[in-house]
């Protein structure tokens, strides 16, 4: 059996073992308070489970956060903040925007500094940036919320590269969604070895490769993935 080391960022709920994570998932997939996106899913529910307690999520909170876009696993961008926040090495965060909307020259910029570091990490989307990605124009958010999804991007940017210890590498949802193109190289991970693992009733874990289209998401349906502005 694969152990997993407890977890101990909620008082209110621990695991110390695969076969726990796997329990609980099947108890809350069959419910009607699990993401739309796992329901009836308890082995894709245990994988969230062990990415969010990779980077510090409790149980519930990462079926909520973390979704797949593309056979990736990412976090709401609202969640990735929080984590960040949360960590003791944040000092601050802003959000900016420059030049017209709509001329290609328009961008958002979010800066970011960690405590005890000397320069802040500013990052920078604008428009031209999203049409160089064919992301600028897209149904869905890129046409209703367009300057928040810059934002979203400039965001997810700086984060990665100022706390990249506590994110791991994960991806935020917004950032992602829309990408037709990913090149994602994993780092290794407590999770690597687990899509074959057995639990002590004897279940396989199996984790097949997902086989949704290009840009399809599977969707955890939360509703509060609004931005920080």
């Amino acid at each position: 059996m694969t152990k997993i080391s407890a977890y101990e960022g909620s008082k209110a709920l621990t695991f110390s073992s695969l076969n726990e994570i796997h329990g609980f998932a099947k108890m809350v997939t069959k419910t009607d308070l699990a993401p739309k996106g796992y329901r009836g899913k308890p082995e894709d529910a245990t994988i969230a489970i062990i990415y969010g307690m990779e980077i510090g999520l409790p149980p519930m909170a990462s079926l909520q956060n973390i979704s797949v876009v593309n056979g990736t696993p990412t976090i709401w961008g609202d969640a990735q903040l929080s984590l960040v926040q949360s960590s003791g090495k944040y000092e601050y965060h802003k959000t900016s925007y420059e030049g017209e909307f709509p001329n290609d020259n328009f961008k958002a910029k979010f800066e970011t500094k960690r405590i005890n570091s000397k320069e802040p990490v500013i990052k920078e989307f604008s428009i031209a940036d999203a049409k160089k990605a064919n992301l600028w124009g897209k149904a869905g958010t890129w046409t209703t919320h367009p300057k928040v999804m810059l934002s979203y991007k400039a965001r997810a940017f700086a984060l990665r590269e100022a706390f990249a210890d506590i994110l791991k590498g994960i991806h935020s949802k917004e950032e992602m969604e829309g990408e037709e193109i990913i090149n994602v190289t994993p780092t290794p991970s407590k999770t690597a070895n687990l899509h074959n693992a057995t639990f002590e009733n004897g279940e396989t874990l199996v984790k097949e490769e997902p086989t949704t289209e290009e840009g399809s998401v599977i969707e955890n349906n939360n509703q509060n993935g609004g931005g920080d502005e």
